[in-house]
């Protein structure tokens, strides 16, 4: 899968100075990026709805297990706070990119609409570096606690990188991570807005 990002991003920096000045791609190109991204949405959705017992699963562990994703989302917003300080960005577009908890696509679309196409690709490059880094690493976060490797993978746990959690981390992690995942994929699209709006 890590392969297969790499690969789409390289293709796309080069389809871009390719077809830089094509006209209808240029005039649609935000149009496509929202159709492509609700289409995105509906299937994770749709993978949800499929997995019927997590909502038993949801019961059996109290709402006490909503506070991983919370915690993941507030350590995720911190550590981009943090390493903002160090690239002298402003604190509001840090937590930003940091709030995309590693959905690159939600992220650096939101972004590049809302503050620009700078913003937008600093967003996407940093989540697609973590999601990398969840595939390379994850066995060695375990080392460092059992929801370590939830927290690193943030909302792609639920999808792209939860076989690896499985395999790693077993069933009852599983679950924890697909929870995780669902609630920080429903709050990325509302939260990066709201943090990029504040003075600061």
């Amino acid at each position: 899968m890590s392969q297969m990002v790499m690969t789409a991003v390289i293709l796309g920096i080069i389809s871009g100075f390719v077809f830089k000045n094509n006209i209808f791609i240029v005039n649609h190109l935000d149009t496509l990026i929202s159709i492509f991204l609700l289409i995105l949405i509906f299937f994770i959705g749709y993978d949800l709805g499929k997995k019927k017992d997590v909502i038993y699963k949801i019961r059996e562990k109290g709402l006490r297990i909503l506070l991983v994703p919370v915690a993941i989302g507030m350590g995720s917003i911190f550590g981009a706070v943090m390493g903002g300080f160090l690239l002298k960005m402003q604190v509001n577009e840090a937590a930003a990119v940091g709030a995309g908890c590693g959905w690159y696509s939600m992220s650096g679309v939101l972004l590049s609409q809302i503050k620009g196409p700078e913003l937008g690709s600093i967003a996407f490059l940093a989540n697609v570096f973590r999601e990398l880094t969840a595939f390379l690493f994850l066995p060695y976060f375990k080392k460092i606690s059992k929801l370590a490797p939830v927290g690193v993978c943030g909302a792609t746990a639920m999808d792209t990188t939860l076989p690896l959690i499985s395999k790693v981390l077993g069933l009852d992690y599983t679950v924890i991570s697909l929870i995780s995942g669902f609630v920080i994929t429903m709050l990325v699209p509302i939260v990066i807005p709201l943090i990029i709006k504040i003075p600061f």
